[in-house]
């Protein structure tokens, strides 16, 4: 909703001006009281006629018009009675200096740290409205939080100006900083004994070399009409509930201390709906969408701690989840201290279902892309009908999900369900936790390979609960050398049983590497580029013969096909075609390869077939040639 403000330019200057007649505790020539509230000039107030007293009557609220501006010097002291405001559509410079703080306090503030007793003695603070500014220089602020004409009550109110806030202190004040709009700079500040200190609702904030501290409510609290956001160098110290970052804006964030509070780490939530990257720290998750037309990217090294139930859901959006071998991304509880340390400030203190978190979903549209990724304590769910929930660590709910190289530990009910879409994964580790089920397959397409199950599991390897459809589940190891129990595909089977119909077999007989393996290659030379033989005798490529022979009369009778397309007589392959009279062909690529740590039949395959036939037959070839490959383990 737009924000509309009476122009106050063509209000007369006498209608708001004010002769006040007060009684105050001590002698009128100690104090300056402002009866002039209407600057639509330049005025200055001054050290010489400090303190400054802003009276508690109707009109009393200074108004620094779009032409006037207003500058206290260093030192001043200006004492605001009950619900009194200052009201800028123009220029407010607070020019205080080290050592000499301008103080902007309470009326009856007596020095002591006691807040008022009552509510209705506190005062207004200062609104910045569109197209003022705000030079606040080594300000010291107390006892904000009543306003008898809103806007106000925050310390700071921006409804649109332009905020540059350095080296100020504020104190004992309900609210601090209300960002709405405009902008807001804040640099070497501390935020202490607020209510709550910093609301984000709109425009951008930057917040550098700050403390946020004894926090009663929120110390950091943005919404989604935030529209960006910087923090750099920043302590949050024991507040009761440290900084609540809004995934909607745009944010960067580097180097914040914790000390004390609910979480040791940024807690994160809300939707995505653009390109956002979680650059690498510790954060507490509440629940993350993201939604079409979003991507959010988790970098290497981030630690998400989840909230009971906490989540991250592809909702039509895309999720990236891709650590490195060696700085994974992990996901798992809050209460999780063996990952990042006392995140929920309880010292050892959470056990049980309190560890449980929300998991990583799939929905209809949206894809999730995970590697090198460890998942604790993940066990979510999506509801697909009355009673009929869809749980596990990984669910896909009609989406892409694809895995690679993902260890799940301390999970419950299921690993992974899979209800529709299209599910990739290879090089999974379920290592500890009790399932139900290692795996559900409702609809759709699933692809597990080269993957092992070592949790322990009370029911099934894989639950086909529909048997609409056949997994593919090839190529894992799933806890026993004898594979899973079917009572017909192998009744001798002592792992967990595969119920209704999968591909399973074969199985691995032992787990495969844990660690990342180099991705294997298959080399497929073109046309006439593999050897071919008749019996013994090399006959593509003699190059010595076919000198001798013309007119090609040794290729024709060994290589003919007939009217078919068939080979006349019995000839069979060889290797490929390395070099041919010193013109390299495939010998430099694999000199390359193995010097990459590449090893022939384990790590790369050759693939030389009779050129000369068919293509469809040798794609056939082909396939088998790849499952034969990929069955094997690594030595």
């Amino acid at each position: 909703m737009p924000l509309y403000y009476a122009p106050m330019s063509n209000i007369p200057k006498y209608i708001i001006s004010f002769v006040f007649i007060l009684l105050f505790p001590f002698p009128a020539s100690a104090a300056t009281i402002v009866t002039d509230t209407y600057i639509d000039n330049t005025e200055t107030w001054d050290l010489a006629r400090s303190p400054f007293v802003i009276p508690n009557s109707a009109g009393a609220d200074i108004m620094i018009t779009a032409s006037g501006t207003l500058n206290i010097e260093a030192g001043v002291v200006i004492k605001v009675n009950g619900a009194r405001k200052f009201d800028v559509y123009g220029v407010l410079n607070i020019l205080g200096q080290a050592g000499q703080e301008v103080v902007m306090t309470a009326y009856d503030d007596d020095d002591s740290d006691t807040p008022p007793i009552f509510v209705s003695n506190r005062w207004g603070g200062f609104v910045f409205y569109p197209g003022s500014t705000g030079n606040l220089n080594h300000l010291r602020v107390k006892y904000t939080g009543f306003v008898q004409f809103p806007p106000g009550a925050s310390a700071l109110l921006n409804l649109g100006g332009h905020l540059n806030i350095v080296n100020s202190n504020f104190l004992n004040n309900y609210q601090v900083l209300s960002q709405k709009l405009g902008t807001t700079t804040v640099t070497n500040t501390l935020f202490d004994k607020s209510v709550t200190a910093i609301t984000h609702e709109g425009g951008t904030l930057s917040l550098a070399d700050s403390a946020i501290s004894n926090s009663a409510g929120q110390s950091f609290l943005s919404y989604g009409g935030a529209y960006q956001f910087y923090s750099e160098n920043n302590t949050f110290l024991n507040n009761r509930y440290n900084p609540f970052l809004i995934l909607s804006m745009h944010f960067d964030i580097a180097s914040t201390t914790f000390i004390g509070g609910d979480t040791a780490a940024w807690r994160i939530g809300g939707a995505v709906t653009a390109n956002k990257t979680l650059p690498p720290a510790i954060y507490a998750l509440n629940g993350v969408i993201v939604e079409s037309g979003g991507t959010l990217t988790v970098s290497p090294g981030a630690i998400l701690k989840a909230e009971r139930d906490g989540y991250l859901i592809a909702r039509g959006g895309v999720l990236n989840m891709n650590g490195a071998e060696n700085n994974p991304v992990i996901f798992t509880s809050i209460a999780d201290d063996s990952v990042g340390g006392d995140t929920n400030n309880d010292a050892n203190a959470t056990s049980g279902y309190q560890f449980k978190t929300g998991g990583v979903q799939v929905e209809t549209g949206g894809a999730a892309n995970i590697s090198n990724t460890l998942i604790k304590y993940a066990s979510g769910s999506s509801y697909i009908g009355p009673y009929n929930p869809a749980i596990g660590a990984l669910i896909n709910m009609g989406g892409a999900l694809n895995a690679n190289h993902v260890i799940i530990e301390e999970g419950n009910h299921t690993g992974i369900h899979h209800y529709n879409g299209t599910t990739t994964i290879e090089n999974l580790l379920i290592r500890s936790g009790s399932y139900n089920s290692a795996l559900i397959y409702d609809f759709g397409n699933l692809n597990v390979h080269q993957s092992s199950f070592q949790g322990y599991t009370s029911y099934y390897s894989l639950w086909n609960r529909e048997n609409l459809g056949v997994p593919d589940i090839r190529f894992n190891y799933w806890g026993t050398p004898e594979g899973p129990y079917h009572p017909t595909q192998n009744a001798t089977g002592t792992a967990p049983m595969i119920y209704g119909a999968a591909l399973f077999i074969p199985w691995l007989t032992s787990p495969p590497a844990t660690t990342t393996q180099i991705e294997p290659v298959i080399i497929i030379p073109g046309i006439m580029g593999s050897e071919l033989y008749n019996g013994s005798d090399l006959v593509w490529l003699d190059l010595e013969q076919m000198f001798v022979d013309i007119n090609d009369q040794f290729l024709t009778e060994n290589l003919s096909l007939d009217i078919n397309g068939n080979s006349t007589i019995n000839i069979t392959t060889g290797d490929i075609i390395y070099e041919i009279a010193n013109i390299n062909s495939f010998k430099d690529l694999i000199i390359d390869l193995e010097n990459n740590d590449y090893e022939k039949n384990v790590s790369y395959f050759v693939f030389p077939y009779d050129w000369r036939l068919n293509l469809d037959n040798t794609k056939d070839l082909l396939k088998q040639k790849f499952m034969k490959e990929r069955g094997k383990r690594a030595k």
